[in-house]
C-alpha cells in the first residue's frame, strides 16, 4: 500500500468519525485529492529535513531589517512607479473576466503568454482552452505555464483535465507544466497574462469556474503601456527557469522559493507596516499568526495607524487546516485594536492577495505573505508608489467590508480554538504548508 493510499483510508475514517470537522464537507474526489496533497506535504518535510533548509527564525531574522531604521530604504528599494502612459483597470467583477479575456486573446496578433497555478477542466477552463486555441489557428504564438503538481491533483477532482490539456497540446498551444528538478515540492504560483508584450493581466486568479462565477471574491489588475511590457522578461524568465534567479524588472518583483531568505514581496509588505503612518489595508486569503505581519501589524495599530484585515473565516475557507493559525493571529490583532472582518459561507472563499499602506502604498499579486508562499512557491507581485491605484485598490477594500463581518472573539474565536487543539497538535508539520 502507498503512503498515499494509507492516508486515504485514514481520511476516510474520518470523514466517517467527523474529527476534525472540516474533513466531513469533503467529497470522496477532495479525500483523494487532500491524500496525495498530504502524502506530498510529509514528503517535502522530510525534503527539508534531508536538505537541512534554512529554518524559520534564520528567515525571519533575515527579513527584520525590513522592520527597523532601515526600513523606508527597503521600502524604496522593493518598489517602483507606474509609467504616465500606463492605463490600468481593476478586474473585480467575476462574472466579467471571461469577456475581458477572451476580448484581448481576439485582439491578439503575434503572442500570448499565460503563466497559472492550474488550469480547471470546467467551462472556466475549456471556454480559455478554445480561446487559446483558436488564436493559435490565427497564427499567434500561445505559450502555457501551469504548474505540475496542482495540475496532478486537480486529475483527482475533476474529470477531464487529461482531455483539457491534450486539447491544447493539438491545437499548438506550447504548454510546459512547471517543475524544478532540484527543488521538487516548489510550484509554480505566478499568475500573468501577457498578449504582444503590451497588455497583461496579474492578480491571483486561476482559471476554473469559481473564480468566474461571483461565490469567490477575487482581483486581477490590467494594464496597458510601458510597464506591461516589462512583464515579457518576467514571463521568460519563468518559462525557461532557474530556482537561482528571481527577476525584478520594476514594478514587478519576483520571488523564487530558493532566496527565501531575500523574498521581495515579504519585506516590501513588512517595509511598509513598518513606515505606515495613517493606514494600512490588507485583503488576504489566508492570513497567518506566525508569521512576522500579524505582530508587524499589531504594533502599527498600537502607534496610531489605523490597521483593518480582510481574511477568511473557517466556513469560507478552502484551506481549513490553516484555520487555527489565523484565528491565534486574529485574536492578537484585535487585543491590539486593529479591525479585522472575516467572509462568510461555504464555498464564498476570499482569495485576494494585497495590501495598501497609506493609501499609497501597493503590493498586489499571487503572494499570499504566508508561509507557503514564501517556502515553496514563485510568486510574482507588483510593488509600487501610486497614490491612484492605492486609492482604487482602498474603495474595492470598503466593498468587501460591506460584504463580511466583524472577526467576534467571544463568537468567533475562542469557540473555535477550543475544538481545534487537534490542528494545534499538527503545527510542526503543517507550518511550512500554511
Amino acid at each position: 500500500m502507498s503512503l498515499t493510499d494509507a492516508i486515504a483510508r485514514t481520511l476516510r475514517w474520518a470523514h466517517r468519525s467527523g474529527r476534525p470537522r472540516f474533513v466531513g464537507r469533503w467529497s470522496e474526489k477532495e479525500l483523494d485529492s487532500y491524500a496525495a496533497g498530504i502524502a506530498r506535504l510529509l514528503g517535502a518535510r522530510l525534503w527539508l529535513l534531508r536538505t537541512r533548509a534554512a529554518r524559520w527564525n534564520r528567515i525571519h531574522r533575515a527579513w527584520h531589517g525590513s522592520l527597523g531604521p532601515g526600513a523606508v530604504a527597503v521600502r524604496n528599494q522593493l518598489s517602483g512607479r507606474l509609467d504616465a502612459e500606463d492605463r490600468l483597470e481593476l478586474l473585480t467583477d467575476a462574472r466579467a473576466v471571461p469577456l475581458v479575456n477572451a476580448a484581448i486573446y481576439r485582439a491578439a496578433h503575434h503572442t500570448i503568454d499565460i503563466a497559472t497555478y492550474y488550469l480547471q477542466s470546467d467551462e472556466a477552463g475549456w471556454g480559455s482552452a478554445r480561446e487559446l486555441g483558436a488564436a493559435v489557428q490565427r497564427g499567434v504564438r500561445v505559450r502555457l505555464i501551469a504548474d505540475r503538481q496542482m495540475t496532478a491533483r486537480k486529475r483527482l477532482e475533476i474529470e477531464g483535465m487529461g482531455e483539457l490539456f491534450e486539447f491544447l497540446k493539438r491545437a499548438g498551444v506550447l504548454v510546459q507544466l512547471w517543475t524544478d528538478a532540484a527543488r521538487p515540492f516548489d510550484s509554480n504560483h505566478r499568475k500573468m497574462v501577457l498578449v504582444d508584450g503590451e497588455t497583461a493581466i496579474v492578480g491571483s486568479r486561476n482559471f476554473a469556474n469559481h473564480y468566474q462565477d461571483g461565490s469567490w471574491r477575487d482581483i486581477d489588475l490590467l494594464m496597458r503601456g510601458p510597464s506591461a511590457r516589462r512583464l515579457s522578461a518576467v514571463f521568460d524568465a519563468t518559462w525557461n527557469w532557474s530556482s537561482r534567479r528571481a527577476p525584478a524588472f520594476t514594478p514587478w518583483f519576483a520571488h523564487a522559493p530558493a532566496l527565501v531568505d531575500e523574498d521581495p514581496t515579504a519585506r516590501f509588505a513588512l517595509a511598509c507596516i513598518a513606515t505606515a503612518e495613517r493606514t494600512i489595508d490588507a485583503e488576504l486569503a489566508y492570513f497567518l499568526g506566525s508569521t512576522p505581519f500579524c505582530p508587524a501589524l499589531a504594533e502599527a495599530a498600537r502607534r496610531g495607524v489605523r490597521v483593518r484585515l480582510l481574511t477568511n473565516s473557517v466556513e469560507s475557507t478552502d484551506l481549513p487546516h490553516a484555520s487555527r493559525n489565523t484565528y491565534v493571529g486574529v485574536r492578537h490583532l484585535l487585543d491590539a485594536g486593529v479591525t479585522v472582518h472575516f467572509r462568510r459561507g461555504k464555498g464564498r472563499t476570499l482569495h485576494c492577495k494585497y495590501m495598501v499602506a497609506d493609501e499609497e502604498w501597493v503590493s498586489l499579486g499571487s503572494h499570499n505573505l504566508n508561509h507557503y508562499s514564501s517556502r515553496f512557491c514563485s510568486e510574482l507581485n507588483l510593488h509600487v508608489h501610486s497614490a491612484s491605484l492605492g486609492r482604487s485598490l482602498t474603495a474595492f477594500f470598503e466593498t468587501g467590508l460591506a460584504d463580511t463581518t466583524p472577526a467576534d472573539r467571544a463568537a468567533d474565536i475562542e469557540p473555535f480554538l477550543a475544538q481545534a487543539r487537534d490542528l494545534a497538535s499538527l503545527g510542526w508539520v503543517l507550518r511550512d504548508f500554511m
